[in-house]
């Protein structure tokens, strides 16, 4: 076999579209296999880069995913094209016959890229509002994991050579988990609102704390020494009448 190329993250989004539009509701992992296949495994594909690139598309309005089972029974997440996604292969194809004397189709595509970013953005803001997010995409990257290991065992190789492979091409757990993480929200503000969150809870600890030890302290005082109390709480109270004078 020879070398393999890379797939350009510029053209993953239009490749994973056209493989979700010819083979209709399918995985990710069946996704990544497609569009090696059909390149005759001439293209590579970093498994780990495809699930970033279809939140984005999803976030985007474009594909749609639920959860089902795949092939071997397996729970797995399924992404469909919208009408949206629709739309958008039918811009890309107007876009690439612009050149063809087709010069009203470039601004098109432009007002709707401006309008997938508008709406991605809206999305991620969304998603840091909702407690527990990024969970689905564990089970999911577990679920692709499997299914690539099973794949590699039918095609021979040992256990531990199956797993290993199949990490390889994902480009890690973790670094995959990173780069949907990144996409999923907006990471600075994110953190800003993290960190006026707990300086929020540090000032009101501080203030909680405050009262409590005045109000001991005025208790302390009041119990040991009640006359001395009530002549200063009387003398902090402004009199309302004056003293009549002798």
């Amino acid at each position: 076999m020879g070398d393999r190329t890379d797939v350009w993250q510029g053209t993953l989004a239009l490749m994973v579209l056209k493989t979700i539009e010819a083979m209709g509701p399918i995985h990710g992992y069946g996704i990544a296999r497609r569009i090696e296949q059909t390149s005759g495994d001439v293209l590579s594909l970093n498994y780990g880069t495809l699930y970033p690139a279809l939140l984005k598309l999803e976030q985007e309005g474009a594909i749609a995913s639920e959860w089902g089972a795949s092939e071997n029974n397996r729970k797995a997440k399924f992404y469909k094209l919208t009408r949206a996604g629709r739309k958008r292969l039918e811009q890309e194809a107007q876009e690439w016959g612009a050149g063809d004397g087709d010069c009203g189709a470039v601004p098109e595509a432009w007002r709707g890229a401006g309008m997938r970013a508008l709406r991605a953005w809206w999305q991620r803001l969304l998603a840091m509002l909702v407690k527990g997010h990024g969970e689905d995409f564990f089970d999911e990257l577990e679920s692709h994991l499997q299914m690539h290991i099973e794949d590699n065992l039918r095609a021979g190789m040992p256990p531990e050579e199956a797993r290993r492979d199949a990490l390889i091409k994902l480009g890690g757990l973790e670094q995959a988990r990173q780069a949907y993480r990144e996409r999923e929200t907006l990471p600075l503000l994110e953190s800003l609102l993290q960190d006026l969150r707990f300086a929020f809870r540090q000032c009101a600890k501080g203030l909680l704390s405050h009262a409590s030890v005045s109000g001991r302290l005025l208790w302390e005082l009041e119990r040991t020494q009640p006359s001395t109390v009530f002549f200063k709480l009387w003398c902090c109270v402004p009199s309302r009448t004056a003293m009549p004078v002798a």
